[in-house]
Formats: C-alpha cells, sequence, structure tokens
C-alpha cells in the first residue's frame, strides 16, 4: 500500500459505524443539524503527491474538505450549484497548503 500510494495511488476509506471516526462524524452532524437516517458520510483519502483521487465530477450536495498535510491543487465549481455538471463552464483552481 505505501508503494502503491507514493506511486500516485489514492486509497478511499469510508468512515462507518463501529470506526473510531464514527463518533467525531455524529458531532459533526449534530453540530450541522443534520438529524434523520441518512445524516452525512465522511470518507479518509489517502494521497500520494501526484495521486488524482477522484475524476473531476459534481457532488449535488455541499462538500467540506479538511487537509491535514502536504500540498494539492482542487478544482471546484465557481457558483453554479444545482446546475447540471455538463452545464457547467466556470470552474476555479484552488492549491491547498
Amino acid at each position: 500500500l505505501t508503494e502503491y500510494i507514493a506511486g500516485g495511488g489514492s486509497a478511499i476509506i469510508p468512515v462507518i459505524p463501529g470506526d473510531y471516526l464514527h463518533d467525531t462524524k455524529e458531532q459533526i452532524d449534530h453540530a450541522l443539524g443534520v438529524t434523520g437516517e441518512f445524516g452525512t458520510s465522511m470518507n479518509v483519502y489517502h494521497s500520494g503527491p501526484s495521486a488524482v483521487a477522484l475524476n473531476i465530477h459534481y457532488d449535488a450536495y455541499p462538500v467540506i474538505v479538511l487537509q491535514l498535510q502536504g500540498q494539492k491543487e482542487w478544482i471546484i465549481q465557481n457558483d453554479n450549484f444545482g446546475q447540471n455538471v455538463n452545464d457547467i463552464t466556470d470552474w476555479r483552481n484552488v492549491t491547498l497548503t
């Protein structure tokens, strides 16, 4: 796994009940006022320096990104929330460090 990530791979780990991060996920749900069966989802991404964890895509819901280490360029949608991904022409590149 270490060699795979160092070579540009990514590991995507969903947080599920019983995981040590699940209590944190529930606290975030509560802080955001999210209730009900579905709540939020939380994934942990571990990516190498040159990795692209996901191809460019559109999320039909708000996304919170917490980057803990390193530098990554993120391409984000610019003020077109709710539009069809094929109709979006305005994207913004953001580098987090």
